[in-house]
């Protein structure tokens, strides 16, 4: 079932998604570029940095995990580099203390152990690429492989059998805006286009969402923007 109880990014980081979904299969694409401070970019790479926390959670689900569907809410940390004005790589997932795996609250156990425990996730197939397009009207941030594999993530918790592993992988996007802070990304609940279903190992294809949103912004104090 399709739920979010908050918003959040990212990038990141829990089912990223198995599909194989490449920049081509997103319809009337047009390129789009990064900006800082609202001009172009003349020196690379420059870094940037996405923290998720308070309010700013990432809701993962797989809907048809072995047991029930499983639904966990996380935090962390995103940084990566903007190696031109048309692509960047996400490059570290982390949690708030700056480890891995990162422990995120279980909203629905599915065949996990409703005993206070957390899930654990771990980013897979890094660096992500990430590609900012314009898609019938809209900015988007693609989020795409880059040579190790899809970009994914897995989640283990504890059953009454042992320990449970789902691993969920595929290329996404999240919708952007600009903000004051910098650039507003968020995984959309309703438009496949914009972020598709992806697979996980447990609960099968196109059984893996991601919801959420957060703010992409320049640790060195610049404002960064995406246009076309």
């Amino acid at each position: 079932m399709r739920k979010i109880h908050v918003l959040s990014f990212a990038l990141v980081a829990a089912c990223v998604l198995n599909a194989v979904v490449t920049s081509a299969a997103f319809a009337e694409e047009l390129p789009a570029e990064f900006l800082s401070g609202g001009a172009v970019i003349t020196t690379f790479p420059l870094a940037f940095h996405i923290e998720n926390k308070g309010t700013e959670l990432l809701l993962l689900e797989d809907m048809k995990a072995l047991g029930g569907a499983v639904d966990v809410l996380c935090s962390g940390l995103f940084d990566g580099l903007i190696l031109s004005a048309k692509d960047a790589d996400i490059e570290t997932v982390l949690s708030l203390t700056g480890t891995t795996p990162i422990p995120c609250e279980i909203m629905t156990f599915g065949g996990c152990l409703n005993n206070g425990q957390e899930a654990l996730i771990g980013a897979i197939n890094l660096p992500w690429l990430v590609e900012p397009v314009l898609l019938n009207g809209l900015f988007v941030l693609l989020i795409l492989e880059n040579g190790a594999g899809l970009p994914g993530y897995v989640v283990e918790c504890e059953t009454i059998i042992g320990k449970f592993t789902d691993t969920c992988t595929a290329n996404t996007g999240a919708e952007a805006k600009n903000i004051a802070e910098g650039i507003e990304a968020g995984f959309s609940e309703t438009s496949e286009e914009i972020t598709p279903s992806g697979n996980c190992t447990s609960g099968a294809a196109l059984q893996a969402l991601l919801f959420g949103f957060g703010i992409i912004t320049d640790p060195e104090g610049g404002v960064l923007s995406v246009s076309s």
